[in-house]
């Protein structure tokens, strides 16, 4: 068994760096949206995998078979955050904060509802309709593992019968790309929830009160996404914390009155962050 490096525990809390308007539209709707992988604003998002194959040579049979099913992860849906155990990262701030402007905000996942593999042999259990809640690989040895896991050295037929859904091992193609990323991206220690529906079939009960989907305007094109509600003793996810930017101008109590007006009321945990 291969076991992954990190696995995420309930309860523990893992953190989004957000925008003043991202943070208030989120209190306000009391959800997370997981937006689709091929609509993200990371122009980087899934470019990693071919990035590997080019730097650790694998066999045509397995660059086949990876990069035909790399194309259905733009229709895989995800929410990022960092598993620092402070939330507290200055490239962080800088990256996805509005350079330090908005603010940090802490979540638990309260439900053993999601799905945490442990293994790579695991995530061949993680069924369609299911949560999966997982911290990302900058490992390249474990990468390599994956590999070869998935994608034997033998030929595959064509996949006109719709391979990639009737193999075990299907959604581990769709999600490779979004949970292995390159060893320079390690510092941002970052934990993704993912939801994958079924591909070119009607859609099943969809878990853990999540909403979808849902489509809104976007600067070049419709964004699609899911919803995941939050509140502060949450079910599913639970609000637990607010940390203010370095270069966020609004008290812990402006903050505090947002939350409250919200309906997060007398809420306590807000700081503000070490970083100047």
């Amino acid at each position: 068994m291969t076991n992954l490096h990190s696995v995420y525990e309930i309860g523990t809390p893992i953190y989004k760096y957000c925008s003043m308007s991202s943070f208030e539209q989120i209190i306000k709707n009391k959800v997370l949206w997981l937006t689709k992988a091929g609509h993200m604003k990371d122009k980087t998002e899934g470019k990693w995998l071919d990035q590997f194959l080019k730097k650790y040579p694998v066999s045509k049979e397995r660059k086949k078979v990876l990069r035909k099913h790399k194309a259905s992860a733009n229709n895989t849906y995800l929410s990022c955050f960092s598993n620092s155990d402070a939330g507290d990262i200055l490239e962080q701030w800088k990256e996805y904060a509005d350079g330090g402007r908005g603010v940090c905000l802490g979540f638990k996942f309260n439900n053993h509802g999601f799905q945490r593999p442990r293994s790579i042999e695991d995530m061949t259990k993680w069924h369609k309709e299911e949560l999966l809640l997982i911290p990302v690989i900058y490992d390249e040895n474990t990468q390599k593992d994956i590999v070869v896991y998935i994608a034997p050295e033998h030929e595959y037929e064509d996949d006109k019968a719709g391979w990639i859904e009737k193999t075990k091992d299907g959604l581990i193609y769709r999600i490779f790309s979004l949970i292995c990323k390159a060893p320079k991206y390690s510092k941002e220690y970052e934990t993704r929830l993912i939801y994958a529906p079924s591909l070119g079939k009607a859609q099943g009960p969809l878990p853990l009160e999540l909403e979808g989907p849902f489509t809104r305007p976007g600067l070049d094109r419709p964004s699609d996404y899911y919803k995941l509600p939050i509140d502060i003793n949450g079910k599913y996810v639970e609000l637990c914390s607010v940390m203010i930017g370095p270069k966020n101008e609004a008290t812990k109590q402006h903050i505090g009155n947002l939350l409250d007006k919200a309906g997060f009321k007398n809420f306590k945990n807000i700081k503000t962050s070490s970083h100047k």
